[in-house]
């Protein structure tokens, strides 16, 4: 079976799944993505647009990968293939998306006590 096939029938559903099944799926999409494309300059850009459809498609945040865990995302795609196991890269992109998301709640907050600091006089 070529790479082509495996993806096909791999990454047919993708629409109406949990956050869970959203995100491993990203992953899986991300890690295949770079894994089988043959140049190195792109891949990165290219398998980030395909993580981020499949959490747009579901309606969910996007996943943003931190410049300070770059050298932590290379190990974590050596690890996986490493020792064949998807689940080291899921496990690092869930971490990745648990860490953004707590900054927007943050965030959210953030701006919320502000409106309610300058409201309030």
């Amino acid at each position: 079976m070529s790479n082509f096939t495996w993806v096909a029938e791999n990454y047919e559903k993708i629409e109406n799944l949990s956050i869970i099944e959203a995100v491993n799926k990203a992953a899986d999409i991300h890690f295949d993505f770079v894994s089988i494309h043959p140049f190195y300059d792109g891949n990165g850009r290219t398998a980030r647009l395909l993580m981020n459809y499949v959490m747009q498609i579901n309606k969910l945040p996007f996943i943003i990968l931190n410049k300070e865990d770059r050298i932590n995302y290379f190990e974590k795609l050596k690890e996986t293939r490493k020792k064949e196991d998807i689940n080291i890269f899921r496990n690092f992109i869930k971490e990745q998306y648990y860490k953004q998301l707590e900054e927007e709640l943050k965030s959210i907050k953030k701006q919320e006590t502000n409106k309610n600091i300058f409201l309030s006089f």
